[in-house]
């Protein structure tokens, strides 16, 4: 091999070793930014809902949603007031918590997260249903009564706002770990314009029949954390696999899927910060 030769390849070696480094590195800084930073604030998400059925009396009519605490995986009960403050500021008619307080419980989470739900001021109500987590907390019953929550789980509820016209709003127990309720909970009254379903998991989409709600609002898959298509399908979660983007348009019915407070799977969020949904209804 000539002199000039050998000085090429060892020039192209040293090129692929460059890029390698760099491409070593940005991997390495992403996955920083993903686990430190991308974990780190709160987006408020707004959104009308102009579907067909609500009452004119329920025009202007706001719900904030949020879902998935992970309370002990990368949200943290010192992060809680902050949220609450955030909501109340929204000043909304009711506030709706579709599951999962804790990835990790202990005691003195326990009182400090009654303390910080208990703050939740709307103008109506305050409702949550059960997630996979709170199905073996042993501390949820508790939680829910001393923070002035009404638990919807397998249940239903009317609300009326400025007429004598009611929406309805139900509630469905975890599919992957509690017992859904679906003869007892779900309307046979056809009278009602406008109704409204929480539960955990999205894929409970598969159970419902064509149109029998209008709006339904879960959490659970966290939008899968990692935002970027081909990843996001492959990090989809028991509950979550059909249907786990922010939002779907199944015939009349809108989904809407929580992105959550904080992780369950990689410890990580990237173009996916930590969110709470608000809801206006538009008659």
């Amino acid at each position: 091999m000539t002199k000039s030769k050998k000085k090429k390849n060892q020039d192209n070696n040293g090129n692929i070793i460059k890029k390698i480094s760099y491409i070593i590195l940005l991997i390495v800084c992403i996955i920083l930014y993903a686990r430190y930073f991308g974990t780190k604030g709160l987006e408020i998400k707004k959104y009308d809902i102009t579907l067909e059925g609500i009452p004119k009396s329920f025009d202007g009519f706001k719900i904030v949603h949020f879902s998935d605490m992970d309370l002990g995986s990368t949200f943290y009960i010192e992060q809680m007031d902050n949220v609450v403050n955030k909501i109340n500021k929204i000043e909304p008619d009711i506030v709706v918590f579709t599951g999962d307080m804790f990835l990790t419980t202990d005691k003195k989470n326990v009182e400090r997260l009654k303390s910080s739900l208990k703050k939740i001021d709307p103008l109506i109500d305050k409702y949550l249903v059960r997630g996979d987590k709170d199905v073996k907390n042993v501390f949820f019953d508790e939680i829910v009564s001393e923070s002035g929550f009404i638990d919807l789980t397998n249940d239903s509820k009317l609300i009326y706002y400025k007429g004598n016209i009611p929406i309805a709003l139900y509630g469905l127990d975890s599919i992957t770990k509690g017992k859904p309720n679906y003869v007892k909970t779900l309307p046979k009254n056809k009278d009602v314009p406008f109704k409204i379903l929480l539960t955990h998991e999205p894929d409970i989409m598969n159970e419902l029949k064509p149109n029998q709600m209008n709006l339904v609002l879960s959490g659970h898959s966290h939008n899968n954390e990692i935002n970027i298509p081909l990843i996001k399908k492959v990090l989809s979660i028991k509950g979550a696999t059909n249907y786990y983007d922010e939002e779907y348009k199944i015939g009349n019915t809108s989904l809407f899927v929580q992105s959550g407070l904080g992780t369950q799977k990689t410890y990580m969020r990237l173009f996916n910060k930590p969110s709470i949904n608000v809801y206006t209804l538009i008659s």
